[in-house]
């Protein structure tokens, strides 16, 4: 059965110990199906507006932009892996830059879809209001 959401992201300012409850997500690689799972358990339990996503990394791979987003809220620590599939003029200076200058930028109130089945889970960029230094 295929699974698909769109999720709104609000994000407060301040660094945070980062810390995870969840042992999977400490234990399994962000691109695995096991850690999205519960990746997914995570996020559609916590409070919006405990959560801060900034970026890790961008990469592209086979010329398909994907950003690599820290998420941390109380007792989660994670990343996931964002697809772009369609740019938009927020993201465009990152990727000019390749993500140079952009690490640790905070994505205010991202808009991510997420497209899940039995063999994979995908987070899709929808937006974001402001990218933040």
């Amino acid at each position: 059965m295929a699974f698909a959401s769109t999720m709104f992201f609000a994000f407060s300012c301040g660094n945070r110990d980062c810390k995870n409850a969840n042992p999977i997500l400490d234990k399994s690689l962000p691109d695995s199906k096991e850690y999205h799972v519960e990746l997914l358990k995570e996020l559609q339990s916590a409070e919006a507006s405990t959560i801060v996503y900034t970026l890790e990394r961008y990469e592209e791979k086979d010329e398909v932009p994907y950003l690599h987003m820290n998420i941390q809220g109380e007792n989660l620590c994670a990343t996931a892996i964002v697809l772009v599939l369609k740019s938009d003029k927020n993201l465009q200076k990152i990727q000019q830059n390749k993500g140079e200058g952009y690490v640790g930028s905070e994505f205010k109130n991202l808009k991510v879809k997420i497209f899940s089945d039995e063999s994979k889970t995908v987070f899709l960029y929808e937006g974001v209001e402001t990218i933040e230094d």
